[in-house]
C-alpha cells in the first residue's frame, strides 16, 4: 500500500469541523473540502496510509488519516516529511502563488510532487511547473480546465481527474419558480451579474424567488460586510444598485453563509444559478450540489460549466444574456421540464462523480508517478466558447507557450470586466 501525504494551507479556515465529510461541506472553500474528502476516502477505502499536512489547529479533521501541523510553514515541512515512515508521493495544492512560497524547496529531492490545481493559473506558473523536475504531474479538476491549459509548457505533464462528490440524490419539492444562488459574494463568483439580469427574469416571472445562499466570508472570515452582511460594502453597493435598493421587491432572500443545512432551501428550487460568468470555475461544487437536489442548472457556456451541465439534458449553456434569461425563464413555465432535468443532473453526478471512480483514478495516477512511468495524456478539445478559439484550438496541437500566455491574458482581462459588471 502507498503512503500518500497531502499538503493543505488551511490558515484561512477556521474552527471548521471536518471530522465526517461525508455530511457535506461546512461551508469552508471547495478546495479545502476536496483535500479532506479525498484523503478520507482513499484512507477508508484502503488505497493508502495517508497524511494530511496542515496549518490551522483550530480545524478538526477525521481520525482516518494522520494530521500534522506544519509550524513553522513551510520551513517544517522538511522534517515531518521523514517522520513516521517514508513518503512515496506528495500532492499540493497548484496555485499561482506556489513558486514563491518555499514550498517546493522544502520537500526533499528525492520525493515526487503532483500539483493538483483547483484555479486557472497564469502561464508563468505552468512554466515553472514544467521546469521544476519534482513535480511529475499537474492535474486539474476539470476536462475543460485542462484544455484552457493546452499549449502551455507543462502540458506535457497533464491530465484532469474531477473532484468527486458526497450529496446523495435528494428528492426536490419545488412547487413554483423559485431559484438558488450558491456560491462566495465576491466579484470573482459573478453573483452582481445575477442581480443585474433578475429584474429581467422577475418582469417575465413576477412570481419568481430567489434564495441565495453564501456570504463574502467564505474565503475570508474577517471580511468586513454591509449593511446586507453578507458581502463587503462596495460589492453590496453594487448588488444594491442593480435590484433597486430593494431585494425584497424581487423575492431575492440572503441566507448568508451556510453549511449542509442549505440543502432545505436548495430542494425547493426550480432552476439553480451558480455563477452566472463561470469566471473562475474550474468544476464548481455549487452545480454538483444542485444537481444532487434535482435542480437543472443554467449557466453560460465557459470554464467549468461545461464539465458540470450537460446543455438541454441537465440544464443550459448560454451563449449571453438574453439567452440566459430566456431559459430561465422557460423551465419556470414548465415544470414538467425542469423536474425532469433534475432528474437527468442526479443520475449524471452518479454516474461521473463518484468516489469509487475517483479514487481509483488516483491510485492509478501515483502508480504511475512512483514507478517513473511516462506521461501518455492528450489534450482535450475546448468546449466552451471564448475570444480567438481557433488560435486556442490550434494551440492545443502546436503547443506554444507565447501563444498560450496571449489567450491566458486575454481571459483575466475579460475576467476583470466580469467582476465589475
Amino acid at each position: 500500500m502507498r503512503s500518500i501525504a497531502f499538503l493543505l494551507d488551511d490558515l484561512a479556515v477556521h474552527s471548521a469541523n471536518l471530522a465526517d465529510p461525508a455530511l457535506g461541506n461546512p461551508a469552508v472553500g471547495g478546495t479545502e473540502y476536496s483535500f479532506v474528502s479525498l484523503a478520507h476516502e482513499l484512507a477508508i477505502r484502503g488505497l493508502a496510509r495517508v497524511t494530511l499536512f496542515h496549518r490551522n489547529r483550530t480545524n478538526i479533521y477525521p481520525g482516518t488519516f494522520r494530521a500534522i501541523v506544519t509550524d513553522p510553514y513551510p520551513a517544517g515541512l522538511r522534517s515531518l516529511l521523514t517522520q513516521g515512515g517514508p513518503i512515496d508521493c506528495l500532492i499540493v495544492r497548484g496555485h499561482d502563488s506556489l513558486p514563491s512560497s518555499g514550498v517546493m524547496d522544502s520537500v526533499p529531492k528525492h520525493l515526487p510532487v503532483i500539483v493538483w490545481a483547483h484555479n486557472h493559473l497564469t502561464s508563468a506558473t505552468l512554466s515553472y511547473f514544467a521546469k521544476c523536475d519534482q513535480i511529475k504531474r499537474v492535474v486539474y479538476v476539470g476536462r475543460e480546465q485542462c484544455a484552457l491549459a493546452g499549449g502551455a509548457a507543462c502540458q506535457y505533464k497533464s491530465t484532469y481527474i474531477v473532484p468527486a462528490s458526497y450529496v446523495a440524490p435528494r428528492l426536490n419539492v419545488s412547487t413554483a419558480p423559485r431559484a438558488v444562488y450558491i456560491g462566495s459574494l465576491v466579484p470573482q463568483k459573478g453573483f452582481h451579474r445575477l442581480a443585474k439580469l433578475w429584474p429581467r427574469i422577475r418582469t417575465a416571472c413576477p412570481t419568481a424567488e430567489l434564495d441565495v445562499i453564501g456570504s463574502g466570508r467564505v474565503y475570508k472570515h474577517d471580511q468586513q460586510l454591509g449593511s446586507l452582511g453578507i458581502a463587503s460594502l462596495e460589492y453590496e453597493r453594487l448588488i444594491l444598485k442593480y435590484l433597486r435598493d430593494d431585494p425584497t421587491q424581487y423575492g431575492v432572500v440572503f441566507h448568508g453563509k451556510m453549511g449542509v443545512e442549505k440543502y432545505h432551501l436548495v430542494i425547493r428550487a426550480m432552476v439553480g444559478l451558480p455563477n452566472p460568468t463561470g469566471f473562475t470555475e474550474c468544476c464548481p461544487a455549487s452545480v454538483v450540489e444542485m444537481s444532487c437536489c434535482g435542480v437543472p442548472v443554467v449557466a453560460l457556456r465557459q470554464w467549468g460549466m461545461c464539465d458540470t451541465v450537460l446543455d438541454g439534458v441537465t440544464g443550459y449553456l448560454c451563449t449571453d444574456d438574453r439567452e440566459y434569461v430566456s431559459r430561465v425563464t422557460s423551465l419556470f413555465a414548465d415544470p414538467n421540464r425542469a423536474r425532469l432535468m433534475g432528474i437527468a443532473a442526479q443520475r449524471f453526478v452518479q454516474e461521473q462523480f463518484s468516489f469509487a471512480i475517483v479514487c481509483e483514478q488516483w491510485a492509478r495516477l501515483w502508480d504511475e508517478v512512483v514507478s517513473s512511468a511516462t506521461p501518455k495524456y492528450s489534450v482535450p478539445s475546448i468546449r466552451g466558447r471564448y475570444p480567438l478559439s481557433k488560435l486556442r484550438t490550434a494551440n492545443n496541437k502546436i503547443q506554444s507557450p507565447q501563444v498560450h500566455a496571449l489567450v491566458n491574458f486575454l481571459d483575466r482581462a475579460r475576467g476583470v470586466f466580469l467582476q465589475r459588471y
